[in-house]
C-alpha cells in the first residue's frame, strides 16, 4: 500500500468488538492469540464504548496496539493505554493490561526510527501474553518431536530412518564361513599382485579418434 486517506468519525469500539467476537468463536483449545493493530489520526470520538470494550476483551486473548499518525491531540489514547490506572466500566476493572499506545510522530527523526518503531510497538505484547496464559492456567505445550520438527522443515513430509544393513566385518572370515564379528582384514587377490598392460594393441574403429594412430 503506497498511499492510504483516514476519515472520521474515530470509533475503536466497533473493531475491538468485533476481533473480541474471533477470540471467543476460538477460546476453546486456547492456542492461539490475538494482535489488533489500529492506525489513527484523529481524536477518538467513542470514547466510553472503547473502555468498555477494551475491559471486556482484557479476559480474552487478544492485545490492541494503537498507532497514532499525525499531529492530532492523543491524551485519551494515554488512557486507554492504563499504564498508571486500569480501566473501568460500570464498576469492573479490565482483567489485565492489553493496550499499548505509540505515537508515530515520536519515530520520525533519527537513523533508527523504523527499527525503534518496531519494538515500541511490540515492546508489551510478550507480558500481555504470558499475563493471559498465566491468568488462564494454560500449560506450555511439549516441545515438538525431532521428526515433526523434520516434517515441517519438508515441507509436512516426514521420512523414516534407514535401517542400516548388516556387513560382514572381514572379507576372508576367521569367525565361520561367513566371517561375521572378526576383526577387518586387508582383501586378499588371486593372481599376481602387480597390474601388466596389455599386449594386444589398441583396435581401429571407423570414423573415430585413435589414442595411438591419429585418425584410422
Amino acid at each position: 500500500m503506497t498511499y492510504s486517506e483516514l476519515y472520521g468519525p474515530t470509533n475503536f469500539a466497533p473493531v475491538i468488538n468485533q476481533t473480541a467476537a474471533i477470540c471467543n468463536q476460538q477460546r476453546g483449545g486456547m492456542e492461539e492469540y490475538y494482535v489488533l493493530l489500529i492506525l489513527t489520526d484523529g481524536v477518538i470520538t467513542d470514547m466510553d464504548n472503547t473502555i468498555r470494550a477494551i475491559v471486556q476483551a482484557s479476559r480474552l486473548p487478544m492485545s490492541v496496539i494503537i498507532v497514532g499518525v499525525g499531529s492530532a491531540n492523543f491524551d485519551n489514547m494515554n488512557i486507554l493505554d492504563a499504564d498508571d490506572e486500569p480501566l473501568k466500566a460500570n464498576g469492573v476493572a479490565m482483567a489485565r493490561d492489553i493496550v499499548q499506545f505509540v505515537p508515530f510522530r515520536d519515530f520520525q527523526a533519527g537513523a533508527f526510527g523504523n527499527e525503534a518503531l518496531a519494538e515500541a510497538v511490540l515492546a508489551e505484547v510478550p507480558d500481555q501474553f504470558v499475563s493471559y496464559m498465566t491468568q488462564h492456567r494454560v500449560q506450555p505445550r511439549a516441545p515438538p518431536r525431532a521428526d515433526t520438527m523434520q516434517a515441517m522443515s519438508n515441507g509436512g513430509v516426514a521420512y523414516a530412518p534407514m535401517p542400516m544393513p548388516t556387513v560382514p566385518t572381514s572379507l576372508n572370515g576367521a569367525n565361520g564361513a561367513n566371517g561375521y564379528g572378526a576383526p577387518p582384514l586387508s582383501p586378499t587377490f588371486a593372481g599376481p599382485s602387480t597390474f601388466a598392460p596389455s599386449s594386444r594393441s589398441p583396435q581401429a574403429v571407423p570414423g573415430r579418434q585413435s589414442w595411438q594412430g591419429g585418425k584410422q
